[in-house]
């Protein structure tokens, strides 16, 4: 169940809400990904400075949309905040859907480390003389082959 998140430094939180006073909590909390609703009031400053943040978590896509209202505060702070929330709403509004995590190309364990240590083997074992040993010897076709299943 999402969090209900009461933001005032002055005012008791009502009943199934929770209090936080500070700033510091507020960045905790918006960065759980677990609040759903918002409610703003209090002194200017913790008003304006938590519509900030809120405004540039959207922008950065480090807060995922919320819905935000301000019960309190007095008349310039809250036509900051209401602006800045404006702001963030249009920015969740605007932002991408998240993206499907790439698909990687699984690689054999046993291949990588089979090409790390033939390499490493060429370079601890002076360079020249082991590589033409891998690359020319015995092991050739098998290395060939390596190197083309790792170019594909």
């Amino acid at each position: 169940m999402p969090r209900r998140l009461w933001i005032d430094d002055e005012r008791e939180a009502p009943e199934g809400w929770e209090r936080l006073r500070t700033l510091g909590e507020a960045r905790r909390a918006f960065a759980d990904a677990k609040a759903g609703e918002v409610s703003l009031g209090g002194t200017p400053g913790l008003v304006d400075s938590c519509a900030q943040e809120l405004e540039q978590g959207a922008f950065t896509q480090r807060i995922r949309p919320l819905h935000v209202v301000v019960h309190a505060a007095p008349g310039p702070a809250r036509v900051m905040a209401e602006q800045a929330l404006a702001n963030a709403a249009r920015h969740w509004a605007s932002a991408p859907p998240p993206a499907a995590p790439a698909k990687r190309r699984k690689r054999s364990v046993l291949l990588r480390f089979l090409v790390w240590h033939l390499l490493g083997f060429g370079l601890v074992f002076g360079g020249v003389e082991a590589w033409c040993l891998i690359r020319y010897g015995h092991h050739a076709p098998i290395f060939d082959s390596l190197l083309t299943r790792l170019r594909r």
